[in-house]
């Protein structure tokens, strides 16, 4: 066997004349391993796409509905329980009249810290804490960046305007018109601690899971609800209008990642035979002169590395960049099929040479050179 450092001399010479077809090798795998790479990490991103618009519009969310009998600190404890992301309690409270407005009712509802994760509330600028929350229609009317609203006692008639107090607002949530429900829309949210018995518990269940279902109970105050005879809550959707499950699991299932891998994969072994069977003479030739097959071996897989670590690199980087691209998932989680395309593709480049490699004969030198 001739020595490691010859062969990789007579490699380098081989890649540097362009006798190894490096450039036609490089630019074949780059083109297509490539974007079939991209490819792959598009389709996971708009997957993602797809599950945050889902979930953005209240579809993870729902509803337990038990009047006066769902404690609040058992809604917000949801929370920490796998799979479920945010959990919050709403009761009703009495409704009120601004004086920006004063011929109109406006809805309000005391609610737990945790709403405001699942109402994807929106800071104010000046950041002032302790205030209430406006719906954004409402918001629409009275003004996005009012730091506070004066507002009329229920008992004093909407004519007597100058016996008004004012509260501050914190936080604007949006409620726009896409199916979701409206209970909260047009209101006024004011945030009160954990404590005592509310209306109905709102609960993010994301990622989706079905173990989580058993849980949803827990707040209900079976005594407050009316005992033994208590009907058990209807859980309803906040917005069921884009279906009642989003289905992860099913829409990855149907998306041609394993086929778009088999192609590469398929593409980069043709192509490395195909390199050596255009070579066939110069390498019948080789072993003609005395070359062992090992050493043949290794030099054509020491030249294929100059065309497969600058593929590598390059399918990496461009991947990466659509994986990372609007994406609102970490990258890694789409980068990752096009990564492993990427890998598998170019280990089957390698592999198709090494098989063409071993098939080529020295009794076969005559052939090839009528055949060239």
């Amino acid at each position: 066997m001739i020595r490691l450092k010859e062969l990789a001399t007579e490699a380098a010479r081989n890649v540097i004349s362009g006798t190894s077809k490096p450039i036609s090798a490089l630019v074949a795998l780059m083109l297509v391993v490539g974007a079939i790479g991209m490819a792959q990490a598009r389709m996971m991103v708009a997957l993602a796409q797809d599950a945050e618009q889902w979930r953005a519009q209240g579809s993870a969310q729902v509803i337990i509905p038990a009047p006066n009998a769902i404690r609040g600190d058992q809604c917000e404890a949801l929370a920490r329980i796998a799979g479920i992301s945010a959990a919050g309690a709403v009761r009703a409270a009495p409704s009120i009249r601004l004086a920006v407005l004063p011929s109109t009712q406006i809805p309000q509802f005391e609610v737990t810290p945790g709403m405001a994760n699942l109402l994807n509330l929106q800071p104010q600028e000046f950041q002032v804490t302790g205030g209430v929350w406006l719906a954004g229609d409402l918001a629409d009317v009275v003004g996005w960046q009012v730091m506070s609203l004066a507002y009329l006692p229920e008992s004093i008639p909407a004519t007597a305007v100058q016996t008004r107090s004012d509260f501050t607002v914190s936080g604007v949530y949006p409620r726009p018109d896409d199916g979701r429900s409206t209970q909260l829309a047009y209101s006024i949210l004011s945030p009160v601690p954990a404590a005592g018995l509310f209306d109905a518990c709102w609960v993010e269940i994301w990622p989706e899971s079905g173990a989580v279902t058993e849980w949803l109970l827990l707040p209900v105050d079976l005594v407050a609800a009316g005992g033994s005879q208590a009907q058990i809550p209807q859980i309803g959707r906040v917005n069921s209008s884009a279906g009642l499950e989003f289905g992860a699991a099913a829409q990855l299932a149907v998306l041609p990642i394993w086929p778009l891998t088999f192609a590469a994969v398929s593409f980069s072994a043709v192509l490395g035979f195909l390199i050596i069977h255009s070579r066939r003479l110069e390498l019948a030739s080789a072993l003609h002169a005395g070359i062992d097959k090992t050493s043949l071996v290794i030099q054509t897989q020491l030249e294929a590395l100059a065309v497969t670590v600058p593929t590598l690199a390059v399918v990496f980087v461009t991947s990466y960049g659509m994986a990372l691209a609007q994406n609102p998932d970490p990258p890694l989680v789409a980068f990752y099929p096009a990564a492993r395309t990427a890998y598998l593709a170019l280990i089957a480049f390698h592999f198709g040479l090494l098989l063409t490699t071993l098939m080529v004969r020295e009794r076969h030198l005559f052939r090839h050179f009528k055949q060239r």
